[in-house]
């Protein structure tokens, strides 16, 4: 590993996670405005839009997340997917 990749690889993850945890912040603000203004159709549909902007940062995040933990562990060919598109584990019932 080179550590100029590494580095690389490491500033895109904070980026994307600093940009989802501003587009979390922004989905809470539009959560508000709704539970103020519950009938206002704007905002509504600014909360639809907003959780989309959240859930592509999110992807984003996760994405850059698995490439650098992909290059640490040496498995950089392997696709590992999202949490949120693993199949949930079966509970071993007691």
């Amino acid at each position: 590993m080179e550590p100029h990749q590494f580095s690389k690889l490491q500033n895109k993850c904070r980026q994307s996670l600093h940009r989802l945890q501003a587009e979390s912040e922004k989905t809470l603000n539009c959560l508000a405005v709704v539970r103020r203004f519950p009938d206002s159709m704007e905002a509504r549909t600014g909360l639809v839009f907003q959780l989309d902007n959240e859930h592509k940062a999110q992807l984003l995040y996760e994405k850059h997340r698995r490439h650098l933990c992909a290059l640490l562990i040496g498995k950089e060919g392997e696709k590992i997917k999202p949490q949120s598109e693993r199949k949930p584990r079966k509970k071993s019932g007691g």
